[in-house]
C-alpha cells in the first residue's frame, strides 16, 4: 500500500482520523512508525506556518487576512511521517501575535485538545486575541448549517473590519480547509476558483475528502447581516503615499546606514543606491526589500490609533505600550537594529513604568520622530494630533528635541496630505517644533533656508546626519523642501546620506508621499516592499479614518470631538 506524494512528502500535519486506514511509506501505521526513523518536530525546528488564503490585495475592501494552520502547541505522533510533534504553545501563539492575528477559530473537539496535550489552548490564546471555538468532528462537515453560516459571516465581518483571522483544526487541511472554502465562496469565488486557490496557497488535498469538498461546492452564501457591501470608495492616495513612502525610504536607506558618503559611492557607484539593493525571500518564494525598525514601530503606532481610537489618550498609549513590549521580544520579520533608547523604553514599560515616564529624559535620538507621522494622517485637528504625537514620544524618548521633532512631522504630514502649499507646510513644521524646543525649530529653519538657497546635500546632510531627533527632522525637511513633488529624487537623496540614512529617508518619504500620493511613487518600489499586503491593509483602514477626519471639517456637530478642527478656517 502507498500514500500519495502530497500525503507523504508535504502534508506532515494532516488530520488523522480521515486516513485511519492508510499506511506510511514504509508500510507501518501512523502510530506504529519506525522508531529508528523517528524525529521530533518542535516549534523551533518547524515554526508555525500559516497559509494565507485571502489578503488585502485580493479584495481591497476586505483588508483583513484569512489563514489556515494546524493546532498550535500540539504534541503526539503525526500522520504519514515518522515524526513526533513536541510543539511549544507559547512559541506558536507568539507567531500568531507577530502576524497580528485578531481572531483564532479552533475547530477541534474537546477530546482532541486532551489528545494533543493542549487542554488550555483556548484560555492561553485568549490572553492575546479573540477565540471563537467551533468544534467539528474530524473528517466530517459541520452538522448545523445555520450555525455554520453564523460563523462564516462573523469571519467575513472581521475581515471587513481589518482583523486578521486564522482557522485551525488538527492538521490544517480537512476541517480548516472546509471553513476556509466556505469563506471564499461567501467572498464571491465559485467552487472551482475556491479549490484552485486552496491548492495554490495551501495544499493539494484541501479540503481533504470528497464529503468536505462537496459541502463547499454546494454552499450558497448569505448576504452577511450587518456587514455593508464592499466599499466603492477609492483608497486615499495620499494616505497610501505616506505609508508606502515611509516604508520605501526605510528600505532604500537600510544598506547605507552607518556608511560615509565616500563609502556609499565606493560600494554602490558615484550616484549611490538608485533602487533596492537588499533583498530577502519569504516563505512563498517572493523576493522583497526589507525595511527596518522604523517601519515596524510606525505600523504599531498606526494600528494602535486604528484599533483603540483617538478619543482616550491614556487608553491608546497604554495599548501602544503593550505593543511595544511585544515588539521588543518578537518583532515581525525579526530584529532590525532597533535603537538603544527604544529598547530601554520598552524594557521600562515591561517593568511597569508608566508610559509617560518610560522614556529616558535625556533620550533625544530619532526613534520617536521616525514613527510619529501616523498622527498627521488620522487627526484633522492637528493641534490635537501634535499633543498625541508628543505624548507618544514619551514612551521611549522624553528629551525636548524628540518631542519637538514628533510635533513637526505631525504637522508636516497632515498638511502635505491635504495639499497645502509647501511654504505653509514648512512654516507650520517650524512653528510646531518651536512650541517644544527652540533649538529644533532653528535647525529646521536653517535647513529650509539652505534648501532654498541651493546649498548642496553634501554640505547640509553631512551636518544633519539624523542620529538625533532634531537632525533627523531637519534633514528630512531639507530633502522635502528640495523635492516636494519629485518622490524618486527625494527618496534617493535621503537614502544616500551619511549617518542614519534609513530614518532620514523614511521621514522624508512620509512627507513627500503624503503630498504626491502613492500613484506618483515608483510602482516597482511599492511592488517589492516587504509585507506589501499588510501595508495595503493598513492603508485601507487608515483611508477610512482619514475620510472621516476630512469630512469632519464640514460637519463638526455630527462628528466626534477628536476629529474637529479648532484653529479657524485654514486646516492645520
Amino acid at each position: 500500500l502507498r500514500a500519495t506524494a502530497t500525503d507523504t512528502d508535504t502534508d506532515t500535519d494532516a488530520d488523522t482520523d480521515t486516513h485511519a486506514g492508510n499506511l506510511t511509506v514504509d508500510g507501518t501505521a501512523p502510530h506504529e512508525a519506525n522508531p529508528a526513523r523517528m524525529r521530533t518536530k518542535t516549534s523551533v525546528t518547524d515554526p508555525l506556518w500559516i497559509a494565507w488564503l485571502h489578503t488585502a490585495s485580493d479584495t481591497p475592501a476586505l483588508p483583513g487576512r484569512l489563514g489556515l494552520t494546524f493546532a498550535p502547541g500540539k504534541k503526539g505522533h503525526g500522520s504519514f511521517v515518522d515524526a513526533r510533534w513536541e510543539r511549544d504553545l507559547d512559541l506558536d501563539l507568539a507567531v500568531l501575535v507577530r502576524e497580528r492575528v485578531g481572531l483564532l477559530v479552533p475547530l477541534i473537539e474537546d477530546h482532541e485538545l486532551h489528545e494533543l496535550a493542549i487542554p488550555d489552548l483556548e484560555a492561553r490564546a485568549a490572553e492575546h486575541l479573540r477565540v471563537r471555538r467551533f468544534p467539528i468532528r474530524d473528517g466530517a462537515v459541520p452538522s448545523d448549517d445555520a450555525a455554520t453560516r453564523g460563523l462564516v459571516n462573523e469571519i467575513v465581518s472581521a475581515l471587513r473590519a481589518g482583523t486578521n483571522v486564522v482557522v485551525h483544526c488538527r492538521g490544517g487541511l480537512g476541517r480548516a480547509g472546509t471553513i476556509g472554502g466556505l469563506v471564499l465562496r461567501t467572498l464571491g469565488l465559485d467552487a472551482d476558483e475556491t479549490f484552485a486557490r486552496l491548492r495554490r496557497r495551501h495544499r493539494t488535498h484541501c479540503p481533504e475528502n470528497d464529503v468536505q469538498r462537496a459541502y463547499v461546492r454546494r454552499w450558497v452564501a448569505d448576504v452577511v447581516p450587518g456587514v455593508p457591501p464592499p466599499s466603492t470608495d477609492a483608497v486615499d492616495d495620499h494616505v497610501a503615499g505616506a505609508v508606502f513612502g515611509a516604508a520605501i525610504g526605510d528600505a532604500l536607506g537600510h544598506p547605507t546606514e552607518f556608511l560615509s558618503t565616500e563609502a556609499i559611492r565606493s560600494r554602490f557607484g558615484p550616484r549611490g543606491v538608485q533602487g533596492y539593493v537588499l533583498y530577502e525571500t519569504d516563505a512563498a518564494g517572493r523576493r522583497f526589500a526589507p525595511f527596518t525598525d522604523d517601519t515596524q514601530m510606525s505600523e504599531l503606532v498606526l494600528e494602535a490609533l486604528l484599533d483603540v481610537g483617538t478619543t482616550d489618550l491614556d487608553a491608546t498609549m497604554r495599548d501602544l505600550a503593550r505593543r511595544f513590549v511585544v515588539w521588543r521580544h518578537t518583532p515581525r520579520g525579526g530584529h532590525r537594529a532597533p535603537g538603544n533608547a527604544c529598547l530601554a523604553g520598552c524594557a521600562a514599560l515591561e517593568r511597569g513604568v508608566a508610559w509617560s515616564e518610560a522614556g529616558g529624559p535625556r533620550a533625544g535620538g530619532c526613534g520617536s520622530v521616525m514613527r510619529a507621522w501616523p498622527f498627521g494622517l488620522l487627526f484633522d485637528d492637528l493641534a490635537e494630533g501634535e499633543r498625541w504625537a508628543v505624548a507618544h514620544s514619551k514612551l521611549t524618548h522624553r528629551h525636548p528635541i524628540a518631542l519637538a521633532a514628533s510635533a513637526a512631522i505631525t504637522w508636516g504630514v497632515g498638511l502635505a496630505r491635504r495639499g497645502e502649499p509647501v511654504d505653509v507646510i514648512l512654516d507650520a513644521m517650524v512653528g510646531a517644533a518651536g512650541r517644544h524646543d527652540d533649538t529644533t525649530a532653528q535647525m529646521i529653519r536653517r535647513a529650509i533656508d539652505e534648501a532654498r538657497d541651493g546649498t548642496p546635500p553634501e554640505v547640509t546632510l553631512d551636518r544633519l546626519r539624523g542620529w538625533a531627533a532634531h537632525e533627523a527632522i531637519a534633514g528630512a525637511t531639507y530633502v522635502f523642501a528640495r523635492h516636494p513633488d519629485a518622490p524618486r529624487a527625494a527618496l534617493l537623496e535621503g537614502a544616500n546620506t551619511p549617518g542614519d540614512s534609513d530614518s532620514l529617508a523614511s521621514i522624508a518619504g512620509a512627507l513627500v508621499g503624503a503630498r504626491v500620493g502613492a500613484s506618483k511613487l515608483p510602482p516597482e518600489w511599492i511592488r517589492e516592499i516587504e509585507r506589501r499586503d499588510d501595508l495595503s491593509a493598513l492603508v485601507a483602514r487608515a483611508s477610512r479614518g482619514a475620510r472621516v477626519s476630512v469630512a469632519s471639517t464640514e460637519s463638526a456637530e455630527s462628528t466626534p470631538r477628536r476629529l474637529r478642527r479648532r484653529n479657524g478656517s485654514r486646516r492645520g
